[in-house]
């Protein structure tokens, strides 16, 4: 099963054609309940992956047992916007093994909580009223889905 990305407004084009057509499980379409709901998700995971980084030196000990030395990590490249793809192979050489280590295990971590998010967006639109998605659609498009006319 294909799983939209929820925070695209346009759905992903297969046909190589550059036709930029509706994400039919855009988050934009939510009511206010469940937008208010995913806020405080992503608000809750971004605030705790922070808090996460921020208590390394907490947990230096029981790394420490297992060969990673949290005081190896860099955290400005950790916190910063760019993912372990977004490094060059000569930009990762000069990072501590504990550094690329950790930025790939955030990296996995946010696509597995992007997955997730994904799918509590879909099942939240599949589940709403057909008449609720009409509105919603046409609130951010400007016109009902497939050409209905209400």
């Amino acid at each position: 099963m294909f799983i939209r990305d929820a925070r695209n407004k346009y759905d992903v084009d297969f046909s190589g054609k550059q036709k930029d057509e509706p994400n039919p499980y855009y988050e934009g379409y939510l009511n206010k309940e469940d937008s208010e709901f995913i806020a405080g998700m992503d608000y809750v995971m971004n605030n705790e992956l922070d808090v996460f980084i921020g208590r390394l030196d907490d947990f230096a000990y029981d790394f420490f047992k297992v060969g990673f030395n949290v005081h190896n990590v860099d955290v400005e490249i950790v916190c910063s916007d760019k993912g372990y793809d977004d490094y060059t192979k000569e930009e990762k050489k000069t990072m501590s093994p504990e550094t690329r280590i950790l930025l790939m295990f955030l990296d996995k971590f946010i696509d597995v909580v992007e997955c997730t998010r994904d799918e509590m967006i879909t099942s939240m639109i599949d589940n709403m009223d057909d008449d609720e998605y009409k509105e919603n659609f046409k609130k951010v498009w400007g016109r009902y889905p497939d050409g209905d006319k209400e």
